[in-house]
C-alpha cells in the first residue's frame, strides 16, 4: 500500500496557520485530505466548510475529513485510516506554542505509523511584523523555525521591504536549509507544498551537501593532535540570539560505535542543546552512505545508497542548536583510528556527570 504523505503546519500564535489551512482545503479539491488539529475551536477550520460530524471526525464540503487531536496520536491516526478510505494526504496543525519535534519524530521512528504514513515536510508560518520579538522572548518560536523545511513569511503586506529583508536574514541564519516563501493572508500555491519530500534521503543529502559546501571552506582536515580529531582551518558559525548553526565536513571514516555514543550524549546531555541535525555519514567498513537526521533529542539513520566510484567519500553534517560549542563538536567527533580505539575519557566523564545531574533533578521534580 502506498504510504500517506504527512505535512505538519506549525507557527506561533497569530501567524496565520488556520487561514493557511483553510486555503489548503479550498484549493486542493482534487485531493482527499485528512486534517488533525491540536485544538478544534472558534479559530479553527471555517465552519462553512464543515458538512457534518460523527465520532469526532468532521466531514468537509470538498470530501476532506478533520478531527481534533484530543488523544494519543497513534490511536487517532489508526482511527482515521480505518474510517476514511482513499486518503491522499494528512495535514497536522499544531498549537501556536507547540514544539513540532515530538510529532515529527513519531512519523520517523514509530514502526506502526511508518508502515502507513511518511513525512512530507514541516511548514512553519511566521508573522513578518512580530517574529523578531517572539524569537527574543520564547524558545518555542525558535524551535518552530529551526525544525522547519519550509518557512512561510506571512503578512508581508503589512511590512516594508526593509523589515521583510531583516526577517528573511534572521530565518536564514537560524535555519540555512529551510526554503523561504512569502505570502499575504497565507495565499500561495499549496500544491507543491504537499509534495516536498523533505525527509527523503536523497533530498537530505542534496541540501546537506549544498550547506556544507557553502559554509565549510576550506574544508576541515583531520588533525593528528591528541584530543582533537578535526583541525578547523575555516568555519562558518551563524547565530541569532543563543541559537547557532554549524556545518562541517570530515574526510576520514567515522567509528560507528563511538559516533553513536557521542551523538546520543550530545543530544541528551546538558553541555549543549541540539534541535536539529542533518547529515551524510561515511562509516568505516560500510560501503553505503548513511543518511542521518534528528528531531529534538532523538535521531534516526537510513541507507543512502552505495557510494559512486567518482564520489569522494566524506561525512557532511549540519547542527542547529543552543549553546553550541564548535570546539566541543570538533574535538570528539570519533573518526576511526586503529591506534586509538577509546574516546576521550575526560569528555565522556563530563557527559556522564551531566547525565547524572539531570537524572537527580528529574527525580526530585
Amino acid at each position: 500500500m502506498e504510504k500517506i504523505p504527512v505535512t505538519i503546519i506549525t507557527g506561533f500564535l497569530g501567524a496565520g496557520k488556520t487561514t493557511f489551512l483553510n486555503h489548503i482545503i479550498t484549493n486542493n479539491k482534487d485531493k482527499k485530505i485528512a486534517i488533525i488539529e491540536n485544538e478544534f475551536g472558534s479559530e479553527s477550520i471555517d465552519s462553512e466548510l464543515i458538512v457534518k460530524s460523527e465520532n469526532g471526525i468532521f466531514e468537509l464540503s470538498n470530501g476532506c475529513v478533520c478531527c481534533s487531536l484530543n488523544g494519543e496520536l497513534v490511536e487517532i491516526l489508526m482511527k482515521i485510516v480505518n474510517q476514511v478510505q482513499n486518503i491522499s494526504h494528512l495535514v497536522i496543525e499544531t498549537t501556536g506554542i507547540a514544539d513540532p519535534g515530538p510529532v515529527a519524530y513519531s512519523f520517523l521512528a514509530d514502526f506502526k505509523i511508518q508502515s502507513t504514513f511518511k513525512l512530507n515536510a514541516i511548514i512553519t508560518l511566521v508573522d513578518a511584523q512580530k517574529i523578531e520579538q517572539l524569537l527574543e522572548e520564547t524558545i518555542e518560536a525558535n524551535k518552530q523555525i529551526i525544525q522547519a523545511d519550509v518557512v512561510l513569511i506571512n503578512k508581508t503586506d503589512l511590512v516594508d521591504d526593509y523589515q521583510k529583508s531583516v526577517v528573511t536574514n534572521i530565518i536564514k541564519r537560524l535555519n540555512p536549509q529551510a526554503e523561504i516563501i512569502y505570502s499575504e493572508f497565507g495565499k500561495i500555491d499549496t500544491s507543491n507544498l504537499l509534495q516536498i519530500d523533505a525527509f527523503l534521503g536523497e533530498n537530505i543529502e542534496r541540501k546537506t551537501k549544498i550547506e556544507t559546501d557553502r559554509n565549510s571552506k576550506p574544508k576541515f582536515s583531520v588533525s593528528q593532535t591528541k584530543g582533537s580529531v578535526l583541525e578547523p582551518q575555516g568555519k562558518k558559525l551563524v547565530q541569532h540570539s543563543e541559537i547557532k548553526s554549524f556545518s562541517f565536513v570530515i574526510e576520514k571514516p567515522l567509528d560507528v560505535i563511538r559516533f553513536d555514543t557521542w551523538l546520543n550524549a550530545m543530544l541528551n546531555g546538558d553541555l549543549a542543546k541540539i534541535y536539529r541535525v542533518k547529515g551524510i555519514l561515511y562509516i568505516e567498513d560500510f560501503n553505503e552512505k548513511v543518511i542521518l537526521q534528528s528531531v529534538g533529542n532523538k535521531f534516526i539513520t537510513e541507507g543512502g545508497g552505495a557510494w559512486q566510484d567518482a564520489e569522494l567519500r566524506k561525512s557532511r553534517i549540519v547542527f542547529i542548536g543552543k549553546n553550541l560549542d564548535p570546539e566541543l563538536l570538533e574535538s570528539n567527533m570519533c573518526v576511526y583510528n586503529e591506534d586509538d580505539p577509546l574516546p576521550d575519557s575526560e569528555f565522556y566523564e563530563k557527559i556522564m556527570l551531566s547525565q547524572v545531574d539531570m537524572f537527580l533533578k528529574n527525580s526530585k521534580s
